[in-house]
């Protein structure tokens, strides 16, 4: 098809591969849901929106040159590929799922301190964060969108507000103690509620993503309880995959409901066209990153980003001089930090990005803009490497579980975000120091304090 429609031979390779790929993963679901689930999102932000355009002949609000989007089809191919070598060739964990799931989490008293506390701790950070985001919403309702990220001031003071964000980190410290289906299904559920008002906000990838860490970790317990307890069934499945075009189509008349636009009268086809072809877009970031090639500054290392601006910019690390740490969206910080994202939106649409705007990023740009293919191929090795470990979480201790499954929500956004999100989620000090306190009181109370 791709053929016909005169698609070049790196879209017809990379479309290809993503196929076979995707059909590989879903011969064993239940274990490659995580990696199945990612190569959606590579699809939905990467890969769809210039596969509408060829197919539909609609287009996003700019277009590139042919060099550029040979180039943004050559690197997926790369990604795909290499990524795939480092799954398969990574070994997985034994097949003994109930060496630590069962077991230990029923007869280790710290196991079940940490599920106690954890939950705990996530019922604290939830009710701060629902506060806050409930406030958000507020505000974005009366001032809009854009104005969110360039002068919103929080209800809740800051060390509340930072509180409120571990409640991703604290679930995901429950999650690894591998409570049942009962005990933890309160929790799932108050985690996608606080998802569905992020939308409200105006950010349509936190629904997505929470909602398939959800489904993700639901499929695996599946696979891991062996029957005895259905996380989610046959008919669940049936009944969201049914209603995928329906989210869709709402998610792209959201667009215009969150920037303040008349929604344009389309068809229902035709707007989960637009979606894919406005969501998809995030390719883009990789063409800039070929047609601005001779601005972006070398050695920065904009693939690991995150980590060096947490280091850089991060309040604890400038205590004694917060006014140095320069405001987003401004020209000192796009040209001065190792952003990406706020560097190619600051040469590509300057004064939307002055006005708190921005192109976003892709994991993918950034390995290109530091070490060129070499760097896509060695970058999509790790990711490789990554999913096969998360893939078989069953039987290792709580604490990699739980790093497993905090830097899968990482991952999930790197098609759109930044390579080293994951690193910088596990280097931050405060998350740490959270585990860390979940660790120490769930010690005290099973008595294992200085033992």
């Amino acid at each position: 098809v791709l053929i016909f429609f005169g698609a070049d031979v790196w879209m017809i390779l990379t479309v290809s591969i993503w196929s076979v790929l995707l059909f590989l993963c879903f011969k064993n679901i239940r274990v490659n849901c995580w990696y199945f689930f990612f190569l959606i999102s590579f699809f939905v932000f990467l890969m769809s929106g210039d596969i509408a355009e060829l197919l539909f002949g609609k287009h996003y609000y700019l277009q590139f040159r042919d060099e550029a989007n040979l180039h943004s089809h050559k690197c997926l191919f790369i990604s795909l590929l290499a990524m795939w070598i480092g799954y398969v060739v990574t070994r997985k964990k034994s097949k003994n799922t109930n060496k630590y799931l069962y077991a230990v989490s029923k007869s280790d008293g710290t196991i079940n301190g940490i599920k106690q506390f954890s939950k705990l701790a996530y019922i604290i950070a939830y009710v701060l964060i629902l506060i806050n985001t409930i406030d958000t919403v507020r505000f974005v309702t009366s001032y809009g969108y854009v104005a969110y990220y360039i002068s919103y001031n929080p209800i809740l003071p800051s060390i509340l507000i930072e509180i409120g964000e571990f409640a991703p980190l604290a679930l995901c410290v429950y999650l690894s103690t591998f409570p049942t289906k009962k005990e933890s299904s309160l929790m799932l559920k108050s985690f996608l509620v606080y998802s569905f008002l992020t939308l409200l906000i105006g950010s349509r990838s936190g629904i997505i993503y929470n909602t398939i860490f959800v489904i993700c970790y639901s499929l695996y317990r599946n696979y891991t309880d062996k029957g005895k307890d259905v996380w989610i069934s046959q008919k669940m499945i049936y009944i969201l995959v049914i209603s995928i075009p329906f989210l869709l189509s709402f998610l792209f008349s959201y667009e215009y409901i969150r920037t303040g636009r008349k929604i344009e009268s389309t068809s229902f086809g035709n707007s989960i066209i637009d979606f894919f072809v406005n969501i998809g877009a995030s390719s883009k970031v990789i063409k800039y990153g070929y047609e601005f090639a001779d601005k972006i500054p070398k050695w920065k290392f904009y693939s690991l980003g995150e980590t060096l601006n947490y280091f850089k910019y991060g309040t604890l690390f400038n205590l004694f001089d917060l006014s140095s740490i320069p405001a987003r969206h401004t020209a000192e910080f796009a040209l001065g930090s190792h952003s990406f994202g706020d560097l190619i939106s600051y040469l590509a649409i300057p004064q939307y990005y002055l006005n708190g705007n921005g192109t976003g990023s892709a994991f993918i740009a950034e390995l290109y803009a530091d070490f060129g293919y070499l760097g896509i191929i060695l970058g999509s090795l790790i990711y490789g490497w990554l999913f096969k470990k998360i893939s078989y979480i069953s039987n290792t201790h709580w604490l990699s579980t739980t790093i497993k499954l905090f830097v899968f929500l990482s991952l999930l956004a790197a098609p759109r975000a930044s390579f080293d999100g994951f690193i910088a989620a596990i280097v931050n000090i405060n998350n740490i120091l959270f585990v860390f306190l979940i660790y120490f009181f769930a010690q005290s109370a099973s008595g294992r304090v200085g033992s």
